[in-house]
């Protein structure tokens, strides 16, 4: 039965993700909006890459293994402590968000031994969640690490900061600058997310806005550059 249990859990837990990833990360007249949207402003919801979890990998700095938490893990734990952690992180009033439950913070919580962790990860070999390296990178505490193994392949890293497309929406380009982003990388992921998300998408308008910026700026300095040189 509490192998049942856990399995439903589990399930329970990923559809939860699903259904409020999108509104999590969305700005704050999105999350206020009704249900029910018209046609115009069903644009503004994010679809996913192939094969990708509806919202997540336009809103979330990690991949769908970070988030969920297997029945091979939540067996480590007291079903009833099990079920307080999921109360005390809003899965049950829906509260729950990508910072308070994660597999990272579910081994803080219970303190598991990652030898412990290891074993159950094992117990059935051909459905290890994790490998040994990305065992290692959760319980590394080191972000650069967690990004090489877990990284949303929609994101980009710097440095072990993790930037979700939809960061893109909500931040101009003096802000890209500063997050030590380059305009070549950032091209390349444009081309990466009109693939995924389609160019009418609000992702990759707010995207162009700020290359076309970057565009400017630098054909502004070229510009000035050469007046130098001139003179």
């Amino acid at each position: 039965m509490k192998k049942l249990f856990s399995i439903f859990i589990f399930l329970l837990t990923l559809c939860l993700l699903v259904a409020c990833s999108t509104m999590e990360e969305l700005p704050e007249d999105t999350k206020d909006s009704t249900a029910q949207t018209t046609e115009s402003e069903s644009n503004e919801t994010e679809v996913p890459a192939a094969g990708g979890t509806s919202g997540m990998y336009t809103t979330r700095e990690y991949n769908m293994d970070y988030y969920a938490i297997s029945s091979l893990f939540s067996q480590l734990i007291d079903k009833e402590a099990y079920e307080e952690w999921l109360d005390s992180v809003g899965f049950y009033d829906n509260t729950a968000t990508r910072h308070t439950m994660n597999i990272v913070e579910f081994i803080k919580y219970f303190n598991i031994p990652k030898e412990d962790f290891k074993a159950a990860n094992m117990e059935m070999p051909e459905y290890a969640v994790y490998t040994d390296e990305q065992i290692d990178a959760l319980y590394s505490n080191d972000k650069t690490l967690l990004a090489q193994y877990f990284m949303n392949p929609n994101a980009i890293n710097v440095g072990g900061e993790i930037y979700p497309p939809i960061w893109f929406t909500e931040h101009n380009l003096e802000e890209v600058q500063a997050a030590g982003i380059t305009k070549e990388v950032l091209e390349k992921k444009y081309d990466d997310w009109v693939f995924a998300f389609s160019e009418a998408s609000n992702i990759c308008q707010k995207t162009k806005e700020i290359l076309d910026a970057w565009n400017e700026e630098t054909s502004e300095e070229t510009t000035a550059a050469d007046t130098t040189l001139t003179e």
